[in-house]
């Protein structure tokens, strides 16, 4: 499926393609062809593009802020503020914060590894 077909920005001449196809198909384009497509006498490269939904104001997946009904928590710290007013965002206690998805985790892996 043809999801969208635009110019590139530094050159008019070519375009970029965005595409939507099975497991079994791009499983095929990445072994058989090397991230190759074939067209006529031309070849394209196959780049992977994922669109992940992430709300700015609960930092939660699935969803953004016009349709969030959770409270705000900071994309830096974590903290219950807006993450535009983070005190924390430029100091040394940003390396010690944990993101909200690490934090609310019951995952200690991947808190640790956050």
């Amino acid at each position: 499926t043809i999801l969208a077909i635009s110019e590139l920005k530094n050159n008019s001449d070519l375009s970029r393609a965005t595409i939507s196809v099975s497991n079994t198909i791009r499983n095929y384009i990445s072994n058989g062809c090397n991230d190759r497509i074939y067209l006529g006498n031309g070849t394209c490269k196959v780049y992977d593009a994922f669109h992940v939904k992430r709300c700015f104001k609960c930092q939660k997946f699935g969803h953004i802020s016009d349709k969030c009904e959770g409270s705000v928590c900071c994309g830096f710290c974590s903290g219950s503020h807006e993450t535009r007013n983070c005190s924390s965002k430029n100091s040394a206690d940003l390396a010690q914060s944990c993101c909200s998805n690490c934090k609310n985790s019951d995952n200690q892996d991947q808190v640790s590894n956050c």
